[in-house]
């Protein structure tokens, strides 16, 4: 075939750069002169002028009539161009620059597809000329998502494009396929994945759907090292995206295609939360802004730029490990019965071991002061709050996971959690391996009241927060804290201060902000304190109720009624 390209480069006509002289020569005439050297001259020569017409360079006026004319000089330089890589004996590239295996130099692959799949869509109504049936396995660990860098090179463009961090999960592969059809053909499994996307049927529609969740077991255990049933469960999300087109493709599987991405929500097993907490990088955890705005280019996450209300779905989803955390429903019966439910519970840790340990409404009398070392250490670990680094010492971890580095510390852990199983019926901590973790969220541990104080001053609210030493554990500086009031909300302060109940309503107080539209509750449970007042008498209900400051208040008179102090700041 040299021969043919070679003859029809010398006989293209003619086009002049400047003054705009052209020739022509008939189709016919082409045909005549190909024939010398192939055996099917009209159908070579009708190849050919197919090729020119959809790149256009033959004018279309004279090809009707049958002869070609160059619509321009460059369109000239671009036909031969393109015969004399055909005339070469290396061609459009060399042997081997497609197999797999024998070419390293991925990004020419991807280069060359990129122009001509970009080509192609800007063009025509393009259709895809691959799809992708991929699972995701969503993981959200308190306000961040577990994201794992994509197989494609550092250098890829399709980093730029579509960014280089994903969700756990992949492709369906044809293993996949053929472990969920034990009848299928490598040639029908083949023609599924990756022949031209066509209309599925019923049939093929739930063997991808299985084939789906045996991907996302497979790909978690590859990308995460987690077990299924072991370290998660999952379930299908209620949500979907639709199906998305465009040109995509990590290394040299660039092109137009028609993505099809499954969302699995995960829910973690402690054995699985902590394995996590142990493996998983800084860089692949993403708050949600940082997914939708990335910071730095090489931390982009893969996100497409469809209007489905999939960011929506993201922010509403539930934490993977909110399961682990106790909630009211795991409590054993009080005496009374005691309601239920699916709340979680709150924890109050104690600091000495003349208060007990509070599990919402159940209260563990702790026998050992070393539990209350410990407790300590693991609700600031939560907290998410910042520990020191002591050589052999706990080594916090993710998520409030701390790692034992001591075994008498984890044997302590499963000593308090026996104790406590006997009163409550449930045990406070979650131990794997040499890993500890309190059985609650960052947000609903506090510290004994007994750990503040607070003054008022200058329509300030500071609140004192003591400092936290134990010798060998952990050690955690005082803070002060200060809120700014104004007009009512600070009477409602100073009544309260005062003595002043009658004049305060829970209503009141549970509206009340301060200056920069902060609510008072929630900051003092930011610090770590439940509740900064409390109602005189539990029984009346909050209509009736008159509240009291629930922790020592500096330049108040310790010797009134209505403090919880006596007169030289102990609780009464």
């Amino acid at each position: 075939m040299e021969k043919v390209w070679r003859k029809l480069l010398k006989h293209l006509p003619l086009c002049s750069a400047e003054g705009g002289g052209c020739t022509e020569i008939a189709a016919s005439e082409l045909v005549r002169l190909v024939g010398e050297d192939s055996e099917h001259p009209h159908a070579t020569v009708l190849l050919v002028q197919e090729l020119f017409c959809k790149a256009g360079l033959l004018e279309s006026g004279r090809l009707r009539e049958g002869v070609w004319r160059f619509v321009s000089y460059p369109a000239r330089l671009f036909a031969c161009s393109l015969l004399a890589l055909l005339a070469s004996e290396q061609g459009l590239f060399w042997e081997g620059f497609w197999a797999a295996g024998m070419n390293d130099d991925i990004s020419r692959q991807h280069k060359a597809l990129h122009a001509l799949e970009t080509l192609r869509d800007e063009r025509t109504e393009a259709f895809p000329i691959r799809r992708t049936f991929v699972a995701w396995g969503v993981i959200r660990r308190e306000s961040r998502f577990i994201l794992k860098r994509r197989e494609n090179r550092e250098d890829d463009p399709d980093n730029a494009l579509h960014g280089n961090y994903g969700f756990p999960g992949g492709r369906v592969n044809l293993r996949d396929l053929q472990n969920c059809e034990s009848g299928m053909s490598a040639e029908q499994g083949l023609e599924l994945l990756y022949g031209l996307p066509e209309a599925l049927t019923a049939e093929e529609e739930a063997l991808i759907d299985r084939a789906l969740e045996h991907a996302l077991v497979r790909e978690l255990e590859e990308e995460l090292s987690l077990q299924h049933k072991t370290h998660y469960t999952f379930t299908r999300s209620d949500f979907q995206r639709p199906p998305a087109t465009f040109i995509h493709g990590a290394n040299a599987q660039h092109c137009l295609t028609e993505c099809r991405f499954t969302l699995f929500e995960i829910a973690l097993t402690p054995a699985g939360d902590a394995r996590l907490a142990s493996t998983v990088r800084d860089g692949e955890l993403f708050f949600l802004d940082e997914m939708q705005t990335p910071c730095l280019p090489e931390r982009k996450a893969f996100l497409d730029d469809q209007n489905d209300g999939f960011l929506d779905w993201l922010e509403k989803l539930t934490d993977s490990a909110s399961s682990l955390h106790l909630k009211r429903a795991d409590l054993s019966p009080g005496p009374g019965g005691g309601a239920k439910g699916e709340e979680p519970l709150e924890v109050v840790l104690p600091l000495t071991v003349q208060e007990p340990l509070i599990l919402g409404d159940c209260e563990i009398t702790l026998s050992d002061p070393q539990y209350v070392d410990l407790l300590l250490l693991l609700g600031l670990a939560v907290r998410a709050e910042p520990l020191p680094h002591l050589q052999d010492g706990p080594e916090p971890s993710h998520w409030g996971w701390v790692r034992m580095q001591d075994r008498e510390l984890l044997l302590l852990a499963q000593r308090l959690n026996q104790e406590a199983r006997k009163i409550c019926g449930v045990p406070p901590l979650m131990i794997q391996d040499s890993l500890c973790r309190l059985r609650a969220g960052g947000d609903n541990v506090f510290f004994s009241p007994d750990l503040f104080s607070a003054e008022l001053r200058q329509e300030q609210l500071l609140l004192r927060r003591g400092s936290l030493d134990r010798p060998g554990l952990l050690y955690v500086d005082a803070q002060i804290h200060a809120l700014t009031f104004s007009g009512p909300n600070w009477a409602h302060l100073q009544h309260l201060k005062n003595g002043e109940s009658d004049r305060v309503s829970y209503d009141n107080l549970r509206k009340l902000k301060d200056k920069s539209n902060r609510r008072l509750d929630d900051f003092v449970r930011l610090c770590g304190l439940r509740q900064l007042y409390a109602p005189k008498d539990a029984t009346l209900s909050r209509e009736l109720q008159e509240f009291r400051f629930a922790i020592r208040i500096i330049g108040r008179d310790a010797h009134s009624p209505d403090s919880p102090f006596d007169g030289l700041g102990r609780r009464r």
